[in-house]
């Protein structure tokens, strides 16, 4: 047993001295391909013996209900506050950006997200949650039509890109703006890209898995979209359109640069 237990302690030793991986937040905006980064990034961490934590989205969302805040904001000091511990070396989830941008601490930390065509991510959050039961991860149990009639957060879907990076889903060039702060923005229509960007801006080499699909069926997600409702998407998902084609458009550049 002795003998078992120096094995371990030394192998332990050895993780701590190894060459640490870099600090990365990945701001996992919902219905981005997220789940599946996030596990490859995990896997890669904790293979390495190097601490990984992860947002626990029902949990900050009572609690934030407990203490009368939004989630969001909520969410936000939570952030700063896993970005503050020294022992950690990736921090995941559907975190926002942290405010100020100035109280990030100590050794750098890195930004990487994934965006998605803004249209798309928004009929997958709809059909994703019409499909699922579980009142803790935020159902919907109306028509297509309804939902974009009288549900706010038919809304609030379409700017949540923005509302990931800014608190008021208004300032959309200062969202933009923050893009320029992250070390990788991936989309998930190039996830090759993404991957090869994280070897090169970060030296991570990641196998993403296809993870997280969503419970409607194919079949049901498309027979409620009239062309007259997809004009409405299209026009309620206008602030994550910048963004997103920001964010094509930094890929464009730097693909340009010699």
């Amino acid at each position: 047993m002795n003998i078992i237990y120096r094995v371990y302690r030394k192998a332990a030793r050895t993780l701590s001295r190894g060459d640490k991986l870099p600090r990365v937040f990945f701001l996992h905006v919902p219905k981005c391909g997220g789940v599946s980064v996030k596990q490859a990034l995990r896997q890669k961490y904790v293979s390495r013996g190097q601490m990984a934590v992860r947002l626990d989205p029902q949990a900050s969302s009572q609690a934030a209900d407990l203490c009368g805040e939004e989630m969001l904001e909520f969410r936000r000091r939570l952030l700063l506050y896993e970005l503050h511990k020294n022992a950690n070396r990736l921090v995941t989830g559907h975190y926002p950006y942290p405010l100020p941008p100035g109280e990030i601490p100590g050794e750098a930390w890195s930004f990487v997200t994934v965006l998605r065509d803004p249209v798309a991510r928004w009929y997958s959050h709809y059909f994703y949650g019409l499909g699922i039961k579980n009142r803790d991860h935020f159902p919907i149990d109306v028509s297509l039509r309804e939902f974009i009639d009288s549900d706010w957060r038919a809304k609030a879907h379409g700017a949540l890109m923005v509302k990931m990076l800014v608190p008021d889903t208004k300032c959309v060039d200062t969202a933009i703006e923050r893009l320029n702060h992250f070390a990788v923005v991936g989309i998930l229509e190039d996830l090759a890209r993404f991957t090869a960007d994280c070897r090169n801006q970060l030296g991570l080499s990641l196998r993403i898995p296809h993870v997280n699909a969503s419970p409607t069926p194919i079949h049901e997600r498309h027979k409620e979209i009239t062309p007259e409702i997809h004009q409405q998407v299209v026009e309620l998902c206008e602030p994550d359109r910048r963004v997103y084609q920001a964010a094509l458009k930094r890929l464009e550049n730097k693909e340009r640069l010699p």
